[in-house]
């Protein structure tokens, strides 16, 4: 793909996110999981809803969405520079529970 074309994709997301219909959906998504972060369990600040799937973008199912802090959020996607342990805030059931939640290092 082209920077072009990753630009506009980016732009497009952006766009969506702005939407009615993800409005509700992030609501309705927010209410069935919780105001927590899947992974670590933050409850206060900022919780942001991660796709674990493009596949049905602008037609998700819960399932294709997990809550997650800001910190965990931006593991996810690499863009922290932040120094933050979240293994430090998993307990061991946390772990094997979430073992299917790809962490980034």
């Amino acid at each position: 793909l082209s920077d072009r074309t990753i630009t506009s994709e980016k732009a497009s997301y952006q766009e969506y996110l702005k939407t009615e219909h993800w409005q509700k959906f992030k609501a309705l998504a927010l209410h069935h999981y919780g105001r927590k972060c899947y992974t670590c369990g933050e409850v206060n600040g900022r919780i942001d809803l991660h796709h674990n799937n493009y596949l049905r973008l602008r037609d998700e199912l819960l399932s294709d969405v997990i809550p997650l802090c800001q910190n965990c959020h931006e593991l996810f996607h690499g863009i922290t520079k932040r120094s933050f342990d979240i293994s430090s805030k998993l307990t061991l059931r946390d772990k094997q529970k979430h073992s299917h939640i790809c962490i980034a290092p």
